[in-house]
C-alpha cells in the first residue's frame, strides 16, 4: 500500500530530476559568445557576426556565425548547439562513421580526434579550400571552412576556439 502512494511521488521527482539536468539550447548570445573574436594575426571579422534560435517543430537549436578575412584568405566558422535537437545531431555526425581516408597530391581527407569529439578534416589543393567538421560533447556542430588557406593554418585557428569551455 505504501508503495502505490509513494511511487508516483518517486516517478515525479525523477522527471523533475532529469529535466534539471538537461541541458538547454543556448540563446544567440551564448553561443556567439563561444567563438573566438579574433584569430591569427592579421585576420579581421567580416561583417557582422550572426546568431540566431531555430524551431522547427519540437525541435528547437542554435547557431552562430563568423567569417574572419585577410586579403584572399577567409575563414568561416560556424557553431551549432543541438542540445534539444540530437536527431539533428545524429544526421550532421553521422557520415563521420564511415569516412574513407584519402592521401594524394591534391587532396586530403582523414578523421580527426579530439579530447571531446570527432570529426574529419579536409586539405583540397586543387581549389585551395580546407575545411574541419567537428561533433563535440555529442551537442555541438563545428564547421570551419578556409579558402585560400591550408589545413595547417585552419587547425590554427581552430585552436582558437575554447572547446574544453563548451557547456556539457
Amino acid at each position: 500500500m505504501l508503495l502505490k502512494k509513494t511511487l508516483p511521488f518517486f516517478c515525479f521527482l525523477c522527471l523533475v530530476t532529469l529535466t534539471a539536468q538537461a541541458q538547454l539550447t543556448l540563446n544567440e548570445t551564448e553561443i556567439i559568445r563561444l567563438l573566438p573574436e579574433n584569430l591569427m594575426s592579421g585576420f579581421t571579422i567580416q561583417d557582422r557576426p550572426k546568431s540566431k534560435m531555430m524551431k522547427v517543430g519540437n525541435l528547437t537549436y542554435s547557431l552562430a556565425e563568423k567569417n574572419f578575412v585577410l586579403g584572399k584568405k577567409m575563414i568561416k566558422i560556424l557553431l551549432f548547439d543541438y542540445s534539444e535537437a540530437s536527431i539533428m545531431y545524429s544526421q550532421a555526425t553521422k557520415k563521420f562513421v564511415n569516412v574513407n581516408e584519402v592521401e594524394s597530391d591534391s587532396l586530403v581527407l582523414r578523421t580527426l580526434i579530439i579530447e571531446n569529439g570527432n570529426g574529419w578534416e579536409v586539405d583540397n589543393s586543387r581549389n585551395h579550400s580546407s575545411q574541419i567538421q567537428l561533433g563535440i560533447f555529442e551537442r555541438f556542430y563545428l564547421t570551419m571552412e578556409g579558402i585560400n588557406v591550408p589545413l595547417e593554418e585552419l587547425k590554427e585557428a581552430f585552436e582558437m576556439i575554447r572547446v574544453e569551455k563548451f557547456p556539457r
